[in-house]
């Protein structure tokens, strides 16, 4: 783009003033009348044909880009830098308004430059790898998705589906994973759990052990995970009949969880309780009342008299001291429990029948016929009602 010389815009502004002094003053109106009435062509003065053929030569020169003898220089380019010392070589167009006024208006380079670059390709910014592979088999969700389908079908009592993805989770672990992982731990311990509870206690007790090597390795001695395997082979232990064995990692989960968990830790509390029911079934009924008590203290402390748990606990006691033959003790402690159970459970729950039972029994053992009738047909009622 080309911007006019000092003397091409002179020259390009009087011509606008001359022919704005031929339509705007009245003798030049009067001498345009009097041409048209002659049939002749537009009458100019003499000074306005000399401005007018200036103009017509600047304007030439211009156009043609040759540089002019006179001085008229060619349009200069936007980009060319003008004179400090001269302000007509600023890089600004002029531009003549009707009213003979010279208006600058500003070069392009001052406004906003739109920028037309192309849009990004995904060659110039790919998407991530991860999103562009398909998840497949092999992929963590899938395996998450296993284990969780499996958990739930293990929690609705369909054991064998429930096996069926645990065992889809396993392979795909040991795949990706290897033999020596917590993940393939956890894997082996919830086949372990499905088969303790459909009865299979031998199958459980090869699942746990695995579960309990991998963890010993990966995790150490001292840590929840390895008391957690502790726990369930004593309970698949206990469940086929070997009391002693179950004792034995019963307290080697208790030991753990005191160590790295607390005393008031509710895994500490089972651990309680798995060991009092074990020396109960082995019949050290004292050494299993020590377990309880021990369980009944922290609940009350972190729970509070009127809960659940607490029930279970006074219950527990209840039994014990019914086998050793002290049934005033157990009636204590079974007149307890339900007192709770009818409080936070209501009237006709299950566990309320079972309380009843257990007093209707103790009851009975003393001789009391009819006061264990009460219990019995109490304890009936609820039960019919499910």
């Amino acid at each position: 783009m080309y911007r006019p010389s000092r003397l091409t815009a002179c020259a390009l502004v009087a011509f606008q003033i001359a022919s704005l002094d031929l339509y705007a003053t009245g003798s030049g109106r009067d001498t345009a009348q009097r041409a048209q009435q002659q049939g002749a062509g537009v009458y100019l003065k003499p000074w306005q044909w000399a401005l007018a053929a200036l103009s017509f030569f600047a304007l030439a020169t211009s156009a043609s880009g040759e540089q002019n003898p006179a001085g008229l220089s060619p349009l200069a380019d936007d980009n060319s830098p003008g004179s400090a010392d001269d302000p007509w070589d600023l890089p600004v167009e002029a531009v003549v308004s009707p009213q003979g006024e010279i208006k600058a208006v500003p070069p392009q380079e001052d406004y906003p430059a739109i920028q037309n670059d192309p849009l990004p390709t995904l060659q110039d910014d790919p998407l991530p790898t991860s999103l562009l592979e398909t998840p497949g088999e092999q992929h963590p969700d899938v395996v998450a998705n296993y284990n969780n389908l499996g958990n739930v079908y293990y929690h609705k009592g369909e054991y064998n589906t429930a096996i069926e993805f645990y065992k889809k989770d396993l392979e795909i672990s040991l795949k990706k994973l290897g033999e020596e992982h917590p993940d393939v731990a956890t894997s082996y311990n919830n086949l372990g759990n499905v088969y303790f509870r459909k009865g299979k206690h031998d199958r459980a007790v090869e699942f746990y052990q695995k579960a309990l090597e991998i963890n010993l390795k990966t995790l150490g001695q001292q840590h929840p995970d390895v008391a957690a395997c502790y726990n369930n082979l004593g309970l698949a232990y206990e469940s086929k009949g070997e009391v002693g064995r179950a004792i034995e990692f019963y307290q080697d989960s208790l030991a753990i969880r005191l160590k790295t968990l607390g005393q008031q830790h509710p895994d500490v509390v089972a651990s309680y309780v798995s060991l009092g029911n074990a020396y109960e079934s082995k019949g050290e009924v004292g050494r299993a009342i020590e377990f309880y008590k021990k369980n009944l203290e922290i609940n009350l402390k972190k729970l509070g008299q009127q809960h659940p748990d607490v029930a279970v606990s006074y219950g527990s006691l209840g039994n014990a001291y019914y086998r050793k033959g002290k049934y005033d003790r157990a009636i204590e402690f079974y007149q307890n429990s339900l007192a709770i159970r009818l409080k936070t459970l209501g009237g006709q729950h299950p566990d309320v029948a079972t309380s009843y039972g257990s007093l209707g029994n103790t009851y009975f053992r003393k001789g009391e016929y009819n006061r264990a009738i009460e219990f019995y047909q109490n304890s009936l009622a609820i039960r019919l009602r499910f």
